[in-house]
């Protein structure tokens, strides 16, 4: 049985490659590495006591990192 590809899912619905994926509100913004099926968390939050600059958080390194979608068998594609 073939495994199924969850980023096909997004085809021709959202591109995380190069834009992140944020709901209204959230300070989460969701990522997908351009060379991996793995997706990168980081925290849109300007954390003004640790660095100044207003675009600070978006080179700050990702909150979670190297995040796989599993299948019910616990196995990633």
């Amino acid at each position: 049985m073939k495994k199924p590809d969850y980023f096909s899912l997004l085809t021709n619905h959202i591109d995380i490659r190069h834009v992140p994926f944020s709901e209204r509100g959230s300070r989460i913004l969701v990522y997908r590495y351009l060379d991996q099926n793995a997706i990168y968390i980081r925290l849109a939050e300007r954390l003004t006591n640790l660095e100044s600059n207003i675009e600070a958080y978006l080179n700050r390194l990702p909150f979670i990192q190297d995040l796989f979608f599993i299948d019910e068998k616990k196995t990633s594609n």
